[in-house]
């Protein structure tokens, strides 16, 4: 079964008109629809990716807001600074700070007033 219809598009991908066969036909060539595809393909990709750090962040935040006591890269994410500025702090004596072994446990009550004061 052929079809006669000859419809004027424009290129999804590169914008040029050209002359469609098809209703359902949408780029010029070969080569746009498969730029075209890799293009969405990507979009996709990106997307999901920030859905799902857009969540990680939201429950990581909503867990540490609970917690009296932080690491040093859990207190950075919670206030929104580096975690070499809280380190500095540290070794520059004006953080107060826990030692468990090797770990370094920030008192948040403390760091807020700190950070607040700077």
């Amino acid at each position: 079964m052929s079809s006669n219809i000859r419809v004027t598009r424009r290129c999804q991908f590169c914008g040029k008109s050209f002359i469609a066969k098809t209703t359902v036909t949408k780029n010029c060539s070969d080569y746009c629809a498969k730029r075209t595809y890799k293009l969405k393909l990507k979009e996709k990709k990106v997307q999901s990716s920030e859905l799902d750090s857009a969540s990680v962040f939201k429950v990581a935040k909503g867990n540490l807001s609970e917690k009296p006591y932080l690491s040093i890269d859990e207190a950075a994410t919670l206030f929104g600074v580096s975690s070499r500025t809280l380190k500095r702090m540290v070794a520059n004596k004006k953080l107060p700070v826990l030692r468990f072994f090797r770990r370094i446990i920030l008192v948040k009550e403390e760091v807020e007033t700190i950070l607040k004061n700077r």
